[in-house]
């Protein structure tokens, strides 16, 4: 049958071309035998020129053969006449003709001077049309003159490797004895054309020779022949269906099972058969083909028996729902931890793997008698309620004893207590060795219960707090004593501080853990506060204004700082006329200003003991000179302490660092030749720090004393001179050596007094 979209041969009965993929269409009987000519050959529907016998096309028009063909009687057909599939050779014959042969652009060899194509149709001299489309390969043209599609390595038509000669082409063909072509049959239903082998350009046509008639076989040689054929198909098909039933292996066959000891106590071991697995299986099993890239390689490791790859891929992957604490009747189930195992191996192996489920049922063991391990056994509890722990208080039996709880327990709950043999021997055997039977259970349930509520502490019970400084400066710090807890504590407040004042100790868990967790976990106790509040009340107080310096610590430092100015005048040209105390100048810090610490020269709260001193000192010209200056004495940071008692630094007396001195004369004195100097110095100078107060009133009770005795003495001795000290204003010499006299002291001792109130109250404003 011929393909009507690509020309190619194809068998009876298919509906699809195999080279094309077009859809056959089946000719009906009477358009299957087109006209025949005289010689067997067909005649060409369209022109009437003979054709040759299976020609597709009419060589002359190009017509295709059969498309208006009328009946024509069947050409006789030879019954054993065989197709040859060679490629056509030349018949070389002397006397053939010289025209040489013309090949068809689809490979098919033509007469001398076709015109078309008898295989393909086309025009001789035009290229094949063809359903591909250009960018795609070529057909392959087969030495025996076949078309192929792109990529075949054999032709389907002759057998032969593309790109490689005939094995076996026929010099000529042979021509049967015209004895042997019986006479044409008629029949009214025409058979198909035979497959006549195409005769070379330029030799002569040869017609088919029909095969020799053949006697009839009788109908015992037919049933004899039916027989064995049967046979042979049956033979064929139970061959066929062997060779493809897949291998069914259940594991559990392999699998061996026994029971040891004792009935309640019984125990299961197990071991898979790979000898008898071998046996049934090696050399029996077959790899598949087409491996799928997912399978592990070693699923299909060709170099083993595939029994192998089975075997050491299951013989360790079964699982017992129990194995140990059996008693006789039990049933034991087993299952395969195989499911992704099986999968691979099926796919690499032509298997079908049985990895159901198996039950075994225990049976032989030994019975012996029974106690109960438990009698005489007691639990104790330590903790409390909540984070209660389990122990053991009392046992009979020298055996193990092992909790399923051990920590976390409160009132109520449940306790399961497993017993077991010590070194870890079996248990029934131990137990039928060291009592003679083995334990009725091995497992009981214990209510706990006696645990008391968390117990308290005191976090606070052996912390203290330190403090140094002085108020309102204070400091503080915490001091731990000696305690059995690991905890921190925080102030709110620790530096600053005054008397009366309230700061807050907290205590927390180290690492930053929750602090009750942290008890409960480490002391199974649970702090019963958390925060303390302290009072600052031990701290020793800057005493702040003039007025709170008690009279006698007043005249200690007075005594102190006189002594200090005393020990300065004791030249063998001078000498200490009067020392009057004047009053007092206090500086103290400003707020928000840098506290100065014990070691620095300025202090917090500065109080300065003011003094107008006289001296008697010779000049040059050894004339004896009277000379007033001011100066002080200065104490910083006294203190009460919170006992009462005044901390003063007597020690600590600062002197001016400036100096005069009257004309002619090669003494100095440390201090200032007016208050308006010592004032500029002391306070002027460190107001952008300090604030301060000043009390001078000993001093206005001290110059009107001064007043009176000084008026009796001048009625007395008018021609005795003196020089004495101004305030601010006044300077206590003269160019000359004349000296002021006592009287003009005097009054230049009150206008200094009013001097120095009046710079006190412009001070304060500035202040």
């Amino acid at each position: 049958m011929i393909c009507k979209s690509c020309g190619a041969e194809v068998k009876d009965g298919v509906k699809f071309c195999p080279s094309c993929g077009g859809k056959i269409e089946l000719p009906s009987p009477e358009s299957q035998q087109p006209p025949k000519n005289d010689a067997g050959g067909n005649v060409c529907a369209s022109c009437g020129a003979s054709l040759k016998p299976g020609a597709k096309f009419c060589p002359s028009c190009g017509g295709k053969v059969g498309e208006a063909a009328e009946k024509a009687p069947a050409a006789s057909v030879p019954e054993t006449k065989p197709e040859v599939k060679a490629a056509p050779v030349p018949d070389k014959k002397e006397d053939a003709p010289a025209a040489e042969a013309v090949t068809c652009s689809c490979g098919n060899v033509l007469k001398p001077g076709a015109k078309f194509c008898p295989k393909c149709g086309n025009k001789v001299g035009e290229k094949a049309e063809t359903d591909k489309k250009p960018d795609e390969a070529k057909p392959t043209v087969c030495s025996c003159g076949n078309v192929l599609k792109p990529g075949a390595k054999f032709c389907p038509k002759c057998g032969n490797k593309v790109g490689e000669a005939p094995s076996a082409a026929p010099s000529a063909i042979p021509t049967p004895a015209p004895s042997a072509i019986p006479a044409p049959v008629q029949a009214s239903t025409p058979a198909p054309a035979p497959s006549v082998p195409i005769t070379p350009a330029g030799a002569a046509a040869v017609p088919a020779a029909p095969a020799a008639a053949k006697k009839p076989l009788d109908k015992k040689t037919k049933i004899i022949i039916a027989a064995a054929a049967g046979v042979v198909v049956l033979a064929i098909i139970i061959i066929v269906i062997v060779a493809n039933i897949t291998p069914k292996i259940k594991l559990s066959d392999y699998v061996e099972v026994e029971f040891n000891g004792y009935s309640g106590y019984g125990e299961l071991r197990y071991n898979f058969d790979s000898d008898k697995f071998r046996e049934d299986w090696k050399d029996k099993l077959k790899y598949n083909g087409n491996i799928s890239s997912e399978i592990p390689s070693y699923y299909f490791d060709y170099a083993s028996d595939p029994a192998e790859i089975i075997l050491s891929s299951v013989k360790y992957d079964m699982s017992f729902n129990k194995t140990s604490g059996l008693k006789n009747g039990d049933v034991v189930k087993m299952k395969w931890n195989l499911s992704s195992t099986k999968k691979y191996l099926e796919q690499a192996i032509k298997v079908d793997l049985d990895i159901s489920e198996a039950e075994f049922t225990v049976a032989d063991l030994e019975t012996v008698g029974t106690f109960d391990p438990f009698t005489g056994f007691e639990i104790s509890y330590t903790g409390y309620d909540g984070n209660g722990r389990p122990a053991i208080g009392n046992s009979q039996y020298q055996l193990e004893y092992t909790f399923d709880k051990t920590e976390g327990l409160k009132n109520g709950d449940t306790v399961h207590v497993t017993v077991s043999a010590p070194y870890g021997d079996s248990l029934a055997k131990y137990c039928v060795d060291n009592i003679g039977s083995v334990p009725s259970s091995t497992g009981k349930d214990f209510k706990v219960s006696g645990l008391s509520g968390m117990e308290t502490f005191d976090p606070f019970e052996n912390i203290s707090i330190e403090y140094e400084g002085y108020s309102p400066n204070g400091k503080a710090k915490i001091k731990k004593g000696s305690s059995d807890y690991y905890l921190n504590y925080e102030l709110d407040k620790s530096e600053g501080l005054k008397n009366g004042d309230k700061i807050t100790v907290t205590v927390k868990a180290p690492y930053g853990e929750d602090l009750e967790k942290y008890c409960k976990d480490e002391y199974e106790k649970k702090p019963a506060q958390t925060k303390k509040e302290f009072t600052v009340s031990t701290l020793p107080e800057y005493i702040t204004k003039i007025s709170d310096i008690p009279e006698a610590e007043l005249t200690k430092m007075k005594n102190e700082g006189e002594d200090l100015i005393k020990s300065e005048i004791t030249g063998d040209n001078e000498s200490l006329s009067k020392l009057d105390y004047q009053g007092i100048l206090l500086l103290n810090l400003k707020e928000g200003k840098q506290e100065k610490s014990s070691y620095s020269s300025e202090g917090n709260h500065m109080f300065y003991l003011v003094y107008l001193v006289t001296v008697k000192v010779k000049d040059y010209d050894k004339n004896t000179v009277t000379y007033s200056y001011w100066t002080y004495t200065r104490f910083k940071d006294i203190a009460k302490n919170s006992d009462g008692t005044y901390a003063i630094d007597i020690n600590d007396i600062k002197r001016p660092y400036e100096s005069v001195s009257p004309e002619k004369v090669s003494e100095y004195y440390k201090g200032y030749k007016d208050y308006e100097d010592l004032y500029a110095k002391v306070v002027t100078a460190q107001l952008s720090d300090y604030k301060h107060e000043a009390d001078f009133s000993a001093s206005q009770k001290q110059e009107s004393s001064q007043q009176s005795s000084q008026a009796s003495k001048q009625s007395s001795d008018s021609s005795k001179t003196e020089s004495s000290a101004d305030s601010s204003k006044v300077s206590s010499a003269s160019e000359s050596s004349e000296q002021t006299s006592q009287t003009s002291s005097q009054a230049s001792s009150q206008e200094s007094s009013k001097e120095e109130a009046s710079a006190e109250e412009s001070s304060k404003k500035a202040a």
